[in-house]
């Protein structure tokens, strides 16, 4: 009984750890994000587009403008974001969702 328990407690134990190390990684890229977004504003997109793999993919909202559409590869998501700080867009990230493992994530920002 007694070793049931302990295992019970070291499983629940384990458990809250893997959420709060979950916890404390969307964080701290919320902040890293944010600071790379208030750059962007400034007119630096360097910060944002160092965080892109040489192969990343930014799908952008389709609709009728020039940012519209799938962006491959990091030249290319240079010039959309070349493109946004020439338009003088500036923007905020409200909330950040992210999946997967952190050496395969998947993240969506708001």
């Amino acid at each position: 009984m007694v070793n049931r328990v302990r295992a019970e407690l070291l499983i629940t134990a384990g458990a809250a750890g893997v959420i709060a190390t979950r916890m404390l990684l969307v964080r701290v890229l919320l902040a890293k994000f944010r600071r790379d977004v208030a750059a962007l504003n400034a007119g630096d997109y360097e910060p944002v587009l160092a965080g892109y793999a040489p192969d990343a993919v930014l799908h952008f909202n389709d609709g009728p403008h020039r940012w519209a559409g799938e962006h491959r590869g990091k030249p290319a998501i240079a010039s959309f974001l070349k493109d946004c700080v020439d338009a003088g867009i500036h923007g905020h990230i409200t909330e950040m969702f992210i999946s997967g493992a952190p050496w395969r994530m998947t993240l969506l920002a708001r």
